[in-house]
């Protein structure tokens, strides 16, 4: 595992493979990483970003953020898949203003865990590679240069 702050290289996951996995997540309960995978494979937002969403943002059908790091103003439209998840997350999970808070409810989940638990995901479903959080924007990325 690296530490805080250091370069590391991330795997990107085929498009099938990334829909599978989401199916998967429902299926076993996993739904806070379902959201989260999907939040960031369709919409291409930096973990950063993903992880301060509160519900109200995602239940309206659109995302408006600030991004973190640009600064710049972002407005996502959220397409159907995305949308059943959320529906599907939101109705699962104890009522909170964050998506993604601790457990202990103060704040929300830190990008160690995140990719601390994303490898555990991945080594329970048998995907390899070397993957953290930064792979859901390749995967995104991936798939609209494949379809260009």
């Amino acid at each position: 595992m690296s530490l805080k702050g250091q370069r590391t290289k991330s795997d990107f996951l085929e498009w099938e493979r990334f829909q599978l996995l989401i199916h998967q997540l429902g299926r076993d309960n996993e739904y806070r990483f379902q959201l989260l995978i999907a939040i960031g494979c369709y919409t291409g937002l930096r973990i950063s970003d993903i992880l301060k969403l509160r519900w109200e943002d995602l239940l309206s059908g659109r995302i408006e953020i600030k991004e973190q790091k640009t600064g710049k103003l972002r407005c996502i439209e959220l397409n159907h898949q995305l949308k059943e998840v959320i529906q599907n997350t939101y109705q699962n999970q104890p009522e909170t203003a964050l998506v993604f808070v601790n457990r202990y409810g103060t704040k929300s989940i830190s990008v160690q865990y995140v990719n601390k638990r994303l490898k555990q995901l991945f080594d329970h479903y048998g995907i390899k590679g070397n993957y953290s959080s930064h792979f859901m924007r390749k995967t995104l990325g991936r798939r609209v240069w494949n379809q260009n």
